[in-house]
């Protein structure tokens, strides 16, 4: 009787101490740390090669690398990173989405293949949960982006999921902005503006919608996160914009808060990061950096170029975290002259979209821990009762 008291004790201990790590599994993100996608696994065999997630801290050093998988597992499919290689991250800093395709390491054609039919390839959605390590790439979609590239993906919870790629002339109507859910085999079109589509992000509630050619290339998709058709894509209001033609050609960006944004311009005349901050009616042009790298001996010259950029803010000021042409890493705090080199990836790879994983409210930790702990203690009060009255 008493072994079995102090087995619901140690239970109940078990319980308060370890209830974070009972529910993650082995690879879990640090949070503080960055998660860079990196395309292609060193081979240089032809066709599509398996991607992987690396793990950083933001000084750069490596913590783990995890692949993506590359065949039937469970419910998972195998899985190849859309070639564009953006990371989204839901609002809550808890899932990252992944645009790709079920195929194998080898196939070709994805981006001008359609989704479904003879010689189809599926677009598919790869969600990546930070908290637990876990990967589902289940979301496997016949109906979406024919004959062109799938882009971006975005979710809010892991299961709600919006899309955006582009298509081949004829196929609009499977092109757009979409919506599906996790392990769907279908999507819904919730609009389809005449452009061409880049990344997607939610930001305060939002959906958001990067594109090609237009003087500030940001516009909203409806209203909130919508899930129906005939949503309005509208182009943010702003002061000032880019030089057509020069600068505008953003695929990526990053929202530092509500009402401030940090746009990446891959353009190749004049690339650059560009500052916007809403003023309660429009979007004002504030400071421009670029992630101006030094000459080194396999790059001569400087570079500016962005194509992916997250970031965050400590106690050294707001921090930009990137890659361009070069392929680099790099971090760029606002107000240095040159960004400084984080890692560079292998050979016969690239680097491409990258997250900024942030650190959770305190105040969450406490509960579940505080939670655990109580549950410790009833069982432990109740079972030295129970040993007591044994006694007597």
């Amino acid at each position: 009787m008493i072994l079995r008291q102090l087995g619901l004790v140690l239970r109940g201990c078990a319980i308060g101490f370890c209830l974070v790590a009972l529910q993650a599994s082995a690879a879990p993100i640090t949070p503080g740390n960055l998660v860079v996608l990196q395309l292609g696994d060193g081979s240089t065999t032809p066709g599509a090669k398996q991607s992987f997630l690396k793990e950083f801290t933001t000084a750069g050093a490596l913590i783990q690398t995890i692949p993506l998988p590359t065949a039937v597992s469970g419910a998972n499919l195998p899985f190849i990173a859309a070639a564009n290689g953006g990371l989204s991250l839901s609002p809550d800093g808890k899932f990252i989405a992944i645009a790709g395709y079920t195929a194998v390491p080898g196939a070709t054609g994805l981006n001008t293949a359609n989704a479904s039919g003879p010689g189809g390839v599926p677009r598919a959605v790869a969600i990546f949960n930070v908290t637990t390590g876990t990967i589902d790439t289940s979301t496997s979609l016949g109906d979406s982006y024919n004959g062109g590239p799938f882009v971006s993906a975005a979710t809010t919870d892991g299961s709600k999921i919006w899309l955006s790629g582009n298509t081949a002339a004829g196929q609009e109507a499977s092109g757009g902005v979409r919506f599906t859910n996790l392990g769907a085999t279908t999507s819904t079109s919730i609009s389809t503006p005449a452009v061409e589509l880049h990344s997607l992000r939610i930001n305060a509630g939002q959906l958001y919608s990067s594109f090609a050619l237009s003087e500030v290339p940001l516009a909203t998709v409806g209203v909130g996160t919508p899930v129906t058709t005939g949503q309005a894509f509208t182009q943010v209001p702003y002061d000032f914009g880019f030089t057509v033609g020069v600068d505008p050609d953003v695929y990526d960006y990053w929202f530092k808060d509500a009402n401030t944004v940090f746009l990446a311009s891959r353009a190749n005349v004049q690339g650059g990061i560009f500052s916007y901050v809403f003023d309660g009616t429009q979007w004002k042009r504030g400071q421009s950096y670029t992630f101006k790298q030094p000459p080194d001996g396999n790059n001569p010259l400087e570079r500016v170029i962005t194509y992916y950029i997250t970031g965050n803010v400590d106690g050294s000021g707001t921090n930009l975290y990137g890659v361009g042409d070069r392929q680099d890493l790099v971090r760029l705090t606002l107000g240095d002259s040159f960004a400084t080199k984080l890692a560079t990836p292998p050979d016969n790879t690239a680097f491409a979209g990258v997250a900024f994983i942030p650190v959770p409210e305190p105040s969450t930790l406490c509960l579940i821990v505080a939670g655990g702990m109580a549950m410790s203690f009833r069982i432990a009060k109740t079972a030295s009762r129970k040993l007591r009255r044994g006694r007597t």
